[in-house]
């Protein structure tokens, strides 16, 4: 049993969320956009390269479930977009995997009808 004394407690700062229509991923070698989400027949995933890698997509639905690959040989340098075509993806939320070289980028999207 413990017994706390709200003098004890630091008190926080209100946060806030400021919501977008891209999800967006970045670290030093690497930037990415996804959009628009949620999804209807597609959705874009827009990639800023540091340099020259060959890039896996992998799409599974919430249950892990592989639903959709694609192999990207050699994307340059810079700004990429790829498109991703969901109209064949039933409504529902999946998990975004890109692979580029040794990292791996993750990232959730809605597909609806």
């Amino acid at each position: 049993r413990g017994f706390y004394r709200s003098a004890d407690l630091q008190t926080a700062r209100p946060v806030s969320i400021k919501e977008e229509a891209a999800l967006e991923f970045s670290d030093a070698n690497t930037q990415l956009q996804m959009f628009p989400n949620p999804a209807k027949d597609f959705t874009n995933v827009r990639i800023q390269l540091r340099g020259s890698s060959d890039v896996n997509v992998f799409v599974r639905d919430i249950n892990g479930r592989l639903v959709k690959q694609m192999k990207l040989n050699k994307m340059p340098s810079g700004k990429n977009e790829i498109r991703i075509n969901t109209s064949d993806l039933a409504a529902g939320t999946y998990i975004l995997n890109m692979q580029f070289g040794d990292q791996v980028k993750s990232g959730k999207f809605v597909v609806t009808n």
